[in-house]
């Protein structure tokens, strides 16, 4: 686990939020794209694992405080050890050379479910219970890693079309979930 080193415990707070440019390298590993994103804590680029020229979604805090350090390694922990269907995967974590936390997750190509009821309205019935079903499941793979969401939205569900042509929803950012216990 990523931990805030000794001398520089004093130093984070002073850490200023990182806006890198399309290019730069993180580690000499992962390439950054164009900004995707921003919340409240962090920055989402696209980006490529170079050797592998695998696509990813780099997210890298911008919080000035060690609770909101400490969260955000917690999520990359949660998604890395948990493999489910429907929670994003993490590939990586690191920190920028600012010293900003990061983590590589897996880049989805789909929209967010706030996204597609702007644009498109009120999904049909059958869907709405497909996508509470997939949520459930993923909520419960949570829930048995002792771990509690508390902030499921439209925004936080990325719809992907599945290999079926059905919607696959994947739960990303699990920015204020409360870790009950690290078993």
């Amino acid at each position: 686990m990523l931990e805030l080193p000794p001398d520089r415990a004093n130093q984070w707070t002073a850490v200023p939020a990182p806006v890198l440019q399309p290019g730069a390298l993180l580690d000499d590993w992962f390439e950054i794209g164009e900004l995707l994103g921003e919340g409240g804590t962090s920055l989402v680029y696209a980006g490529k694992e170079r050797p592998l020229h695998r696509h990813a979604a780099i997210k890298i805090l911008k919080g000035k405080d060690d609770d909101m350090r400490r969260r955000f390694i917690d999520e990359a922990r949660i998604l890395a050890n948990l493999r489910h269907p429907h929670l994003v995967q993490v590939r990586a974590l690191g920190e920028t050379d600012s010293g900003a936390p990061y983590m590589v997750l897996e880049l989805l190509p789909g929209e967010s479910l706030e996204d597609r009821l702007r644009e498109r309205g009120p999904l049909a019935w059958r869907e709405v219970v497909e996508i509470a079903v997939q949520v459930a499941s993923a909520l419960g793979a949570l829930h048995q890693a002792s771990v509690i969401h508390r902030d499921v939205k439209p925004g936080n569900l990325v719809c992907l079309e599945g290999a079926t042509g059905r919607p696959l929803v994947k739960l990303i950012d699990l920015g204020i979930a409360k870790v009950e216990s690290w078993a």
